[in-house]
């Protein structure tokens, strides 16, 4: 999906604009600043910049802050059908100002909505509902003005896109789920869809079998494992494949889940080169199944915390990030392949992808170097420590920092760090050594992961939150948590990285 977003009269229709567009606009925004316009007026001067870029758009999300009227809604009608009758139009504004329902030549719906608006549901047959089930706007309470029942099953805008899309009372089936690779993360996956109450696993695949059997021994119903890919894929009735292989294998398993008609999820990084990339995503496109990237952060609660406060305007402008995970020693040696992988594809992706969602901007140029040396003296051929410049488009510049070479007597075998720097405010995470619990032996001192991992039997943790978003995804439920084409964009940065590494200089990240 391709969007336009367009910020009319301040930043906070921009920082509204920043989850409906999911990073997929074209370019930057472009700025209507005169906030004088009507809502009208506002349109129809952007309607004279928009025949530049015809064909190569899907939806022009449209934020109206400081505008003098909203206007009458026929009148907006009027304009959107005029002006826009080939695209699909939504409309945020700073205040609540109700809804609007357009139909253009495509059956393209107007949504208008305001501060506080979570999302807008329904269930495709035309009845309308809110997230907790009433009938009400969120952030809207006070008015107690509803949603009607008549208006067009189209969903387009949300804050954050975490509701369901059906009944309360409305059955679930049982969706039939296998998982590709069976190692350290691989079992996450193994382990959400056994615990899922909508999912059957019904196959592992593993070119280890006694790993395979080992993981599948575990679940509640222990599923087929199998080692031949096309057999896995045979599987009858299976309908969605979690790829979880080493970063640089990918393309291959990914290209045929898709051939093969199934819904897939891919393990972040998409891929390691932006052929690759695309090559899944163009895939995935062709066979018309659902694609999504594994950026579990993005359902980490201090990383969704810091994604509110920038898009509720509660720092300003967003002028620097810091960003640091790292692992220690012995998480490197343990990943078999590590000297086909690194930091940077391994830890980088997870920062380079939550710092863009965060601050709502694409990263647009990078510089970057390398230490090398504690790794390769224990047979592991890649770099122990990448530091990363970038440069974002909106002009905010970040800093990432990036290692394998932690000791081991680290009380965590992460360091994660994140900082916000924006005009009016700051936001501050520790996400290895907040102290939530500390363990102390006669030896050791251990701060435990109090989110990340899953607890008692049941789905807890965002990692599993992440898998489950899958599942409500293939369900048609949801969008996404990251799209295809946001996973390429992450490949692309983390490219131009090497790239400015081998060159010494910086590098521009265009076209993404």
């Amino acid at each position: 999906m391709t969007v336009l977003a367009v910020d009319i009269g301040g930043s906070g229709s921009l920082a509204l604009l920043r989850d409906v567009t999911l990073h997929a606009a074209v370019g930057a925004p472009i700025r209507i600043t005169d906030g004088r316009l009507s809502a009208t007026e506002a349109l129809s001067s952007l309607a004279k910049q928009l025949p530049a870029m015809e064909g190569r758009l899907d939806v022009i999300a449209v934020g109206l802050a400081s505008i003098t009227s909203f206007g009458d809604p026929e009148d907006l009608a009027e304009q959107v059908r005029r002006h826009f009758c080939c695209h699909r139009l939504v409309l945020a504004s700073d205040a609540v100002m109700g809804l609007v329902s357009v139909w253009g030549t495509d059956g393209g719906a107007v949504v208008a909505a305001g501060t506080g608006v979570v999302g807008l549901a329904t269930d495709f047959s035309g009845q309308w509902t809110r997230v907790d089930g009433g009938g009400h706007l969120i952030g809207d309470a006070a008015s107690g003005r509803q949603v009607p029942a008549s208006y067009p099953p189209y969903l387009y805008l949300f804050r954050q896109p975490r509701f369901a899309q059906t009944t309360p009372n409305e059955p679930r089936r049982i969706m039939k789920f296998g998982v590709i690779g069976a190692g350290a993360f691989g079992s996450r996956h193994i382990t959400a869809y056994d615990r899922h109450p909508e999912v059957e696993l019904v196959g592992i695949l593993d070119l280890n079998r006694g790993l395979a059997d080992a993981v599948a021994s575990g679940c509640a119903t222990p599923p087929a494992v199998f080692t031949d890919l096309d057999e896995f894929l045979a599987i009858e009735g299976l309908e969605a494949v979690s790829v979880v292989t080493p970063d640089h294998l990918h393309r291959d398993v990914a290209i045929a889940v898709a051939n093969a008609g199934k819904h897939l999820l891919v393990e972040k990084p998409l891929a390691t080169t932006v052929e690759d990339a695309r090559a899944i995503v163009e895939a995935a496109k062709a066979n018309g199944v659902t694609l999504m990237v594994d950026f579990h952060n993005r359902v980490n609660p201090p990383f969704v915390a810091a994604h509110e406060a920038v898009v509720d305007g509660r720092v300003g402008r967003v002028e620097y990030v810091y960003a640091r995970l790292s692992n220690t020693l012995a998480v490197a040696s343990s990943i078999r392949w590590a000297s086909a992988s690194s930091s940077l594809w391994f830890l980088s992706s997870h920062m380079v992808d939550i710092a863009q969602w965060i601050v709502g901007d694409r990263i647009v140029r990078v510089t970057a170097k390398t230490v090398s040396g504690t790794l390769e003296s224990r047979g592991i051929t890649t770099p122990d420590v990448f530091i990363i410049l970038a440069e974002f488009a909106s002009g905010a510049i970040g800093t990432f920092e990036h290692a394998w070479i932690l000791p081991n007597s680290h009380a965590t075998a992460k360091d994660l760090k994140f900082e916000l720097l924006g005009s009016e405010g700051s936001v501050l995470i520790d996400g290895s050594h907040n102290r939530a619990v500390e363990i102390y032996s006669a030896n050791d001192a251990r701060f435990p992961d109090v989110m990340a991992p899953p607890y008692g039997e049941h789905l807890t943790g965002f990692i599993m939150d992440s898998i489950s978003e899958f599942v409500d995804a293939v369900a048609g439920r949801r969008p996404v948590l990251a799209t295809g084409e946001e996973g390429i964009q992450v490949t692309a940065v983390l490219c131009a990285v090497l790239e400015s590494i081998e060159t010494g200089g910086p590098v521009e990240i265009s076209g993404y």
